[in-house]
């Protein structure tokens, strides 16, 4: 309840990445929708506060898309991006924050606003964005796992690409990239650069299944293959079993 009180933006923002990061990863489905919608008319009472300042609208707008995809509406979201709400210092990244937004769950003006945005917008950051948000859409999954398996685009759209890939929202319809991911990590990190593949580690490890069948899966496959694995690998893999034991246990203690 102090949260919105907080002056210090740089603390401000911790705790709203924080109240993110526990939302997807750490909380069940049975209270996820609940406490997506607290949060997200929270954030939204403060974008719309007159008396909030600038750059800790910033901070509440990155909450209001984080719990947007578990809340019961997202219709402020397109009154937002239609300008509707008359919010002040409105910039293009925050337009494009929202659109990957509304991919994920593929609401029906998701294609119009991107070709509109995308008018506007022809830097070289609005073509990662567009790369984030072709990602984001449930039906475009399978094309981007080929490309980052063997695609030749350019690392920055191939980077932007995992990025969008996953969301909490679409986990249950993804689940094959489970396996996938066991079936492609050990050549990825045999053929391409250090920095390549721990991207493809860090956005594609299938860390969002904090569930004890995918804890094993991971333990099965280090166990398996620990004597061939590349060192860098085992040890993005022993940090990854860690993260999801830890979770297991914040889930197991609070049902």
């Amino acid at each position: 309840k102090n949260v919105p009180k907080e002056k210090n933006l740089l603390l401000l923002e911790r705790i709203l990445l924080q109240v993110s990061a526990i939302l997807d990863f750490y909380v069940n489905d049975k209270n996820y929708q609940k406490y997506c919608n607290i949060f997200y008319e929270l954030a939204l009472k403060n974008i719309l506060d007159k008396n909030t300042p600038k750059d800790n609208k910033n901070a509440w707008f990155s909450l209001l898309t984080a719990t947007a995809l578990g809340s019961k509406s997202q219709k402020e979201l397109i009154d937002l991006i239609e300008n509707k709400l008359k919010i002040k210092n409105f910039d293009q990244d925050k337009r494009w924050e929202i659109i990957e937004t509304l991919a994920v769950i593929n609401h029906p003006k998701t294609s119009r606003l991107i070709k509109k945005e995308a008018k506007k917008d022809k830097s070289d950051k609005g073509k990662k964005w567009l790369a984030i948000i072709e990602s984001s859409f449930l039906k475009n999954k399978n094309k981007f796992w080929k490309i980052f398996i063997g695609g030749k685009q350019s690392l920055d759209y191939i980077r932007s690409g995992m990025q969008g890939f996953y969301s909490r929202k679409q986990k249950d319809k993804m689940k094959k990239y489970i396996g996938q991911f066991f079936k492609n990590v050990e050549e990825i990190f045999i053929k391409k650069d250090r920095y390549y593949s721990k991207d493809f580690f860090n956005y594609l490890f299938p860390g969002l299944y904090i569930d004890k069948e995918t804890l094993q899966k991971s333990k099965n496959f280090l166990k398996k293959n620990k004597n061939n694995l590349p060192e860098l690998l085992k040890k993005q893999m022993l940090e990854g079993i860690d993260e999801m034991q830890r979770g297991l246990r914040i889930l197991e203690k609070f049902p």
